[in-house]
């Protein structure tokens, strides 16, 4: 069949043009190994393309990407009355609502049961639902390399330490429960691919592209020490600079060696509050000290880090954000992000905002943009005990304290 898959585009964002769509593009690579011509339509950067007639269409779905979405669907039905399915991390959190909308709603890790579903459709089976809830992949290693000749892989603007950067998935899911996070409504088993297999699909993006510099998208590159342990030396082998998501906490002297010597060059950290209060209240599990000291040992080690920060989760207080910015300062590091705390669907603050004395959340998706633009964030909710008006206070005292010490980092820059 003619499948095309589509990322919708964020405007709001300075350059929403920096990653291929990962998501798309592990789909579309099973679906091109299952038999099926795949093109995937990137609108991102503003870009325009003229959408093809197809047998599927396929958009993958961010919150604050929803009503661009909306406008694609319709453009797509002055062409044709083809099925429109959509995935991604907003039609997993709302499958119902969203499936008032397109026609099927794919919900979680699609590769291995996507093309089961699309067989029968092929074959002019009726699926007794438009709701499908998929069976994810246990060992990633058995799935086939990404297919970068999908996208143009050269149009994209990721930088890490100065080197035009590929992004790569070395595992999936997350053990955490943070409260505030939209990971926690897509699942929590920890599966990491081979390093054998992360490292044949780096030499074979290499030979193709000639890589620069690599960028590993999981939410934890830490999640897994033995892994951490094996591919530290492969990656040393393969030479070239790049960057992880970790916990702060998680960088210790076991740790921060194997990274420094394999060439990891930059560090992006969850902080999320200097705050030990708001720590406990958010459910995140992390230690402001340990946070601290592992911040410190990769600076020894010459890494760079990025601190992500949340003011504003409900319990905030100006007595918190202002030990949060105590704290803060004594962390050496480089930059940061201020995010503004987002009711994210999926969450438990926007199932039970009742519970968190959330009095409202805005009904325009639009408005659920942690930060975009020139560092700007929205104020999608009202509570009981901080109205917009103090938050915003709270977000200006903080980056008043924060760029004394640290230079503010956009949402969409890397160093650049």
């Amino acid at each position: 069949m003619n499948i095309c898959l589509i990322r919708p585009p964020s405007p709001e964002l300075l350059d929403d043009r920096i990653d291929p769509p990962t998501g798309l593009l592990y789909l579309g690579t099973a679906l091109k190994h299952s038999g099926h011509d795949v093109t995937i339509l990137d609108f991102a950067g503003g870009q325009h393309h003229d959408i093809p007639s197809a047998d599927i269409y396929g958009m993958t779905l961010f919150t604050s990407s929803y009503p661009d979405a909306i406008t694609l669907r319709d453009k797509i039905r002055q062409i044709s009355q083809s099925p429109i399915m959509v995935g991604g991390p907003h039609a997993s959190a709302l499958p119902e609502e969203t499936a008032k909308d397109f026609d099927y709603v794919i919900v979680g890790e699609a590769e291995v049961t996507l093309p089961s579903l699309i067989e029968e459709m092929a074959t002019d089976q009726e699926h007794s639902d438009n709701i499908i809830n998929c069976i994810a992949p246990q060992d990633l290693s058995k799935l086939p390399y990404n297919d970068y000749s999908l996208v143009d892989i050269n149009s994209y603007d990721r930088v890490t330490a100065g080197e035009t950067t590929v992004s790569i998935l070395s595992g999936r899911g997350c053990p955490w429960k943070c409260i505030y996070c939209h990971t926690a409504a897509l699942g929590d088993k920890v599966r990491m691919r081979s390093p054998e297999h992360v490292m044949g699909e780096l030499y074979q993006l290499d030979e193709e592209y000639d890589v620069a510099a690599l960028r590993f998208i999981d939410d934890n590159f830490l999640m897994n020490r033995r892994f951490l342990r094996e591919i530290a030396p492969m990656l040393e082998a393969f030479g070239k600079p790049y960057r992880v998501y970790c916990r702060a906490q998680d960088l210790t002297e076991g740790t921060v060696p194997l990274l420094a010597e394999s060439g990891c060059k930059m560090v992006g950290c969850g902080v999320e509050s200097g705050s030990q209060k708001m720590h406990e209240i958010m459910g995140t599990g992390k230690s402001v000290e340990k946070m601290t000291k592992g911040i410190t040992l990769a600076k020894e080690q010459g890494i760079e880090i990025r601190a992500g920060i949340i003011v504003g989760f409900p319990g905030e207080t100006w007595k918190t954000v202002k030990e949060s910015v105590k704290n803060l300062k004594k962390m050496p590091i480089d930059s940061y992000n201020l995010f503004n705390f987002i009711p994210l669907p999926g969450t438990d603050p926007f199932i039970h905002p009742e519970m968190y004395g959330i009095t409202e959340i805005s009904d325009d998706w639009k408005d659920f943009f942690m930060l975009y633009g020139e560092n700007e964030a929205t104020y999608p909710f009202s509570h009981e005990n901080m109205d917009r008006e103090t938050l915003a206070e709270m977000r200006a005292y903080m980056i008043e304290e924060l760029d004394e010490v640290f230079k503010p980092s956009l949402m969409d820059s890397e160093f650049k």
